[in-house]
């Protein structure tokens, strides 16, 4: 038995329209980077990947392994960029 942890950077979905009460708003824009979004198969294709070589962690997006370095070597200048993002609407 394994488990592997999908680190996946953006993956088009419409996971950035469900609020943290869990309701819908499909007219609200997707605020993620349309640049770094990559296609639900290929994204599908490549956990598979992983899961199937039995990978504990996998990163698969360029900026997500950026993001896990900076954190590891970083993380005050990670923390700092993660604060300067969208806040949600209270």
């Amino acid at each position: 038995m394994s488990c592997t942890t999908m680190h996946p950077g953006f993956v088009v979905s419409e996971i950035a329209r469900i609020d943290n009460d869990g309701v819908w708003h499909p007219e609200e824009p997707d605020p993620r980077p349309s640049n770094l979004m990559w296609p639900t198969d290929k994204a599908a294709k490549v956990m598979v990947k992983a899961v199937l070589k039995r990978k504990r962690n996998y990163v698969f997006t360029g900026h997500g392994k950026l993001a896990v370095w900076l954190q590891r070597w970083f993380p005050g200048l990670m923390r700092s960029i993660i604060s300067k993002g969208p806040k949600p609407d209270l």
